[in-house]
């Protein structure tokens, strides 16, 4: 007698969330690593309160950048085409990108003090390309890995510590918002300048509200 094989069951659009969440953790985590650089470069903060601000803006900007543009753009296909080759397929390309930008962007940073942008894009240099190719490359079976690595983690867990991180991050980032509504309204020049050494870092201002507030 012959037993037919059991059929592998289908992902549920929960764990496909569950993966999404976590993989975009994992490359918050990698894009803060090769972002050090950032905190190279701006050195020793100048007091108590600007060490505490760097800390959490540093980690809710990379926690934002690393998880954000995933759960955007692969949150909706995970309920609406729930998949887990087209999630991957899409996702990878997209970490690895972003993984590619970041490590340019520290060295364009490290070398000028200024983030990339469309205009410097367009000034790079043939050599500069074909190295942002092989970075790419190395980035795309980096993350093809990791990406194995998080789902056969969140298939074989049912555990709610992503929760808790979550909060922890979410916390990060608005006491790192907190810090900077008070430093603008206030001229608070320690934790000011470190802004401009974050990519992509639109800190919240309300100088206005803060000034009714007296």
């Amino acid at each position: 007698m012959t037993i037919a094989p059991t059929l592998s069951r289908a992902p549920t659009r929960g764990t496909l969330l569950r993966w999404i969440a976590w993989f975009g953790i994992a490359n918050a985590a990698l894009y803060g690593l090769v972002g050090l650089r950032y905190l190279f470069a701006f050195g020793m903060p100048g007091s108590g309160m600007a060490t505490v601000y760097v800390a959490l803006a540093f980690i809710g900007q990379f926690a934002l950048l690393g998880f954000l543009p995933l759960m955007l753009l692969l949150g909706p296909i995970a309920l609406l085409l729930p998949r887990k080759p087209l999630l991957m397929g899409i996702g990878v390309p997209v970490a690895a990108a972003g993984l590619t930008i970041v490590a340019l962007d520290t060295n364009v940073f490290a070398e000028y003090r200024y983030h990339m942008s469309a205009l410097t894009a367009q000034i790079f240099e043939s050599s500069t390309w074909i190295l942002t190719g092989i970075i790419f490359c190395v980035a795309l079976l980096f993350q093809a890995l990791l990406a194995g690595n998080v789902w056969q983690r969140v298939a074989s867990s049912r555990g709610s510590k992503g929760i808790w991180l979550a909060v922890v991050l979410v916390l990060c980032w608005c006491g790192g918002q907190g810090i900077h509504i008070w430093a603008d309204a206030t001229a608070y020049v320690p934790v000011l300048s470190f802004t401009r050494y974050l990519p992509v870092y639109f800190p919240i201002k309300a100088k206005r509200r803060m000034s009714q507030l007296g």
